[in-house]
């Protein structure tokens, strides 16, 4: 029952977010507005806590020495290479406008993104 429920939840978002797109009339309008906050909230939390499970993960099998133990070494690098890309290479600095932005095609961001 504890598995279902949520695997229940999940499977009527889901349907009712393909109608949404699929159906843009009422009254799934109203569903995509009402929704749509929602979803962007608890996506956010569920991405954050996405990335602090697979920090726990990489770093226990680090520490302990566990086989397998340097493809946590490249998960790790390559995790904090892509947030620091993805948090920083769009920095203004001291001008209000830089030449470029960061979601230019050809950039770093872009790069690693797409």
């Amino acid at each position: 029952m504890r598995r279902e429920i949520p695997l229940a939840i999940t499977f009527i978002v889901g349907i009712v977010f393909a109608l949404v797109y699929f159906i843009p009339h009422r009254p799934f309008s109203d569903f995509q507005r009402l929704f749509g906050d929602w979803f962007g909230i608890i996506s956010a939390f569920a991405i954050w806590l996405g990335a602090l499970n697979l920090m726990k993960i990489s770093l226990l099998k680090l520490v302990r020495g566990q086989p397998g133990r340097w493809y946590a070494v490249i998960i790790i690098a390559s995790f904090l290479t892509v947030a620091f890309f993805g948090f920083f290479e769009g920095f203004r600095g001291l001008t209000a406008q830089p030449p470029y932005s960061y979601r230019d095609a050809g950039t770093m961001f872009n790069w690693l993104y797409q």
